[in-house]
């Protein structure tokens, strides 16, 4: 595919989209370009740019309008890749999906929306299959680590056994960043959209809603919603799991599609004995308070106006540096255990999100090796799977298997 660039980053002016125009800026080798709406914050984000120390790689600028399909089409047949960090998705990312199918141009992006992931895939996976484009959805903190944990422990337990584990637990142990206004806003929206439309509410209910159409239906999945033990200690529910069982489901569906469902929980872990039983209750009271406030648009306006950053907003760089993330996948299976440990050293929905998105995207800009479908609305690990795993390792994060 011959294309003036490689990569445009959608959504460049943005908080996360300047992150990941950054961590662009120091790859060597690439033709890419920034995109937004306002020729005027793009030149103000590539004065920016060129301040970096260590700059390999200037970009180009694109301005289009996600209101304006006609240059939404001159915007994807210009490049060989879009990234997106424009949410809330359901909003805004529609009409780019569809120009990028159209065009033959692949697409990834950081939705945690499961009913903008279903639409897509309703509308467009059996094209963008015929046309051998990779439409690759949740691209973040949600839903990689969870979805190429998985990958991990079950390519090496397949090695195996011959077959996957039929279960997979996954519990976040560490977790150290700020909150993000767009999650945020996309939460908000799925809750406004489900309260008002009765299928959005089955699709985020329903832990099989993204898998293909003849497997959404199966076992209820246990989702977790107050506190357990496990053999690790003491859990509590994990506020990101809506998205991420979803995910790891449709991928199981698609890798695996002679093998029964896949059973699959995600939960936040926090150790054994009084103090882990005290922090549990706490991050369970914490669940409760947040999923009631983001529910209710009254309360989660208030929230965001005066607690949380609203969309574009975002921490300082000390703050990003000093997050992190810890995230134990353990796939049960037939011949014992095999655990991946995901590993992230900077706040998970900032620094390793934008390291998340921007590896995704050049990962798009290889030929799909074994395991990796050639095109349809898929998931990072059907979309991108080791490949990217092999990326990430080398961009700092860890993927550590054990058998």
């Amino acid at each position: 595919m011959k294309r003036e660039y490689d990569i445009i980053i959608w959504g460049a002016t943005g908080f996360t989209g300047g992150l990941v125009a950054e961590y662009l800026t120091r790859q060597r080798g690439l033709k890419w370009a920034i995109g937004g709406r306002s020729a005027d914050k793009l030149a103000a984000v590539l004065g920016g740019l060129k301040a970096i120390d260590g700059s390999v790689s200037e970009p180009g600028i694109v301005v289009a309008d996600s209101t304006d399909e006609a240059s939404l089409a001159a915007m994807c047949a210009r490049t060989r890749v879009v990234a997106s960090t424009v949410g809330p998705f359901s909003s805004y990312g529609a009409p780019l999906v569809a120009a990028c199918v159209a065009h033959g141009t692949h697409y990834c992006d950081i939705t945690g929306e499961p009913q903008f992931v279903r639409r897509m895939i309703d509308l467009h996976h059996d094209a963008a299959v015929a046309a051998a484009v990779r439409i690759v959805h949740c691209c973040g903190f949600d839903s990689i680590p969870s979805d190429l944990g998985t990958l991990c422990a079950q390519v090496h337990a397949g090695e195996r056994d011959g077959v996957p584990a039929p279960r997979v637990s996954t519990e976040v142990r560490r977790l150290k960043g700020e909150a993000s206004g767009g999650t945020i806003a996309s939460i908000g929206q799925v809750m406004d959209e489900a309260r008002a439309d009765p299928e959005i509410r089955k699709i985020a209910g329903s832990p099989y809603s993204l898998n293909p159409p003849d497997k959404r239906k199966g076992p209820r999945a246990d989702m977790q919603v107050g506190m357990r033990k496990s053999p690790s200690g003491w859990t509590a529910p994990f506020l990101m799991a809506g998205i991420n069982i979803k995910v790891v489901h449709r991928s199981h569906a698609l890798l695996h599609p002679d093998a029964p469902h896949l059973e699959y929980t995600e939960v936040s872990a926090f150790g054994g004995g009084a103090k882990g039983l005290r922090r549990a209750a706490a991050g369970t009271a914490m669940f409760a308070g947040v999923g009631l406030a983001l529910g209710v648009p009254a309360l989660r306006n208030l929230l965001v106006s005066r607690v949380l950053p609203a969309p574009g907003e975002g921490p300082t760089r000390e703050q990003i540096a000093a997050g992190g993330f810890e995230i134990v996948v353990t796939a049960h299976a037939v011949g014992g255990d095999v655990t991946c440990t995901v590993i992230g050293v900077q706040d998970p929905g900032y620094g390793e999100t934008s390291k998340m998105l921007s590896e995704a995207a050049m990962c798009l800009l290889e030929k799909p090796g074994a395991g990796v479908a050639a095109g349809g609305v898929l998931t990072p690990a059907t979309g991108l799977g080791m490949p990217l795993v092999e990326r990430l390792r080398d961009a700092g994060m860890r993927f550590d298997v054990s058998l």
